[in-house]
């Protein structure tokens, strides 16, 4: 990926960045109906969380929302990422492992003082109108090497335990997730950030 304008090197604030598609957006609008409200509770340790979704974001478009959004803001202590789901039986494997890892390497440089977060893609009922099971194997292997590849440069990888034959957690094929399946996610995504902030956390 081409580096353009200007790298940003100011100090991180007190923030959470997390960025994705129309999940992002799910985990979101229910965290503004729960107690701990759309900063996950980590204001009450000095942080806030900022959303970042459009529905049909691609990893591609990444790079330019977060360059737009540091235009008005410092560049957050954290960057949490889930994106690739919506590539998948449209893209290749090995094109969305790559375009992930050019786009995280070039993210790398334009905040050099914020820790990257991926969230691990989720499993599907069903992947671009295909049976789940034909494309699984793709899902997994994108994960694989996305941790690895985040381990090797110091950064974060979320798993998340979530079962396709619990039909619960679903909406139709799997693009949209229900309450339940919602909920499952953010607390997944709570539960690491508050491991992986845990020595920030502490000075609070």
């Amino acid at each position: 990926m081409a580096q353009q304008g200007i790298i940003y090197v100011s100090d991180t604030q007190n923030t959470v960045w997390i960025a994705g598609h129309v999940i992002i957006s799910q985990a979101r609008d229910r965290a503004a109906t729960k107690p701990y409200g759309i900063n996950l509770g980590f204001d009450i340790r000095g942080f806030s969380v900022h959303w970042l979704s459009t529905p049909d974001l691609r990893w591609h478009e990444l790079h330019d929302l977060i360059r737009h959004r540091l235009a008005q803001h410092q560049p957050p202590k954290y960057l949490l990422i889930h994106l690739g789901d919506n590539d998948i039986g449209y893209v290749q494997a090995s094109n969305i492992i790559y375009m992930a890892k050019e786009v995280l390497g070039a993210l790398k440089t334009l905040l050099p003082k914020t820790t990257l977060i991926c969230s691990e893609l989720l499993p599907r009922p069903h992947w671009a109108f295909q049976p789940g099971a034909q494309l699984e194997n793709d899902r997994r292997t994108i994960n694989g090497v996305i941790k690895k590849y985040m381990a090797l440069k110091g950064q974060r990888f979320i798993e998340h335990s979530f079962d396709i034959k619990c039909q619960a957690l679903y909406v139709g094929r799997g693009d949209y997730l229900t309450d339940v399946g919602v909920d499952l996610f953010t607390n997944s995504l709570m539960d690491s950030l508050k491991y992986y902030m845990r020595e920030d956390l502490m000075l609070w």
